[in-house]
């Protein structure tokens, strides 16, 4: 099992953001998501810069985060669901779930975070 796109963060953060969401829409057409591909390619043209801008803060206070790993759309068969984001640190594995769109944070987001987190 392999996310859509795999990336050093310092790769990430630099990578062109329409090869990024390129990339994302292939693999997910190619998973059999066709019929949903619009609204969630829309969803990675928001999230895709975003993401990107908040990891290269992150490169700035914390360089040696340039070698961790992240995972875009990490796919849960058995759920049928995909986690966002996973994030692999030296010591961490960071998920993340994004709300494009969203101004409120809800109870059933972080639910939804912390079923992905207890897959086994």
């Amino acid at each position: 099992m392999t996310a859509y796109a795999r990336y050093r963060l310092d790769d990430f953060v630099s990578a062109n953001e329409e090869q990024v969401i390129g990339t994302l829409q292939t693999r997910y057409a190619h998973d059999g998501f066709a019929s949903q591909y619009t609204e969630q390619s829309k969803a990675w043209e928001r999230f895709v810069p975003l993401f990107q801008g908040e990891l290269s803060a992150l490169l700035s206070e914390v360089p040696d985060a340039a070698t961790w790993g992240i995972l875009l759309e990490y796919p849960l068969y058995r759920l049928r669901k995909r986690i966002d984001a996973v994030i692999l640190t030296v010591n961490s594995i960071i998920v993340l779930e994004a709300k494009v769109g969203e101004t409120t944070f809800r109870l059933d987001d972080e639910r939804q975070v912390v079923d992905y987190c207890s897959v086994s």
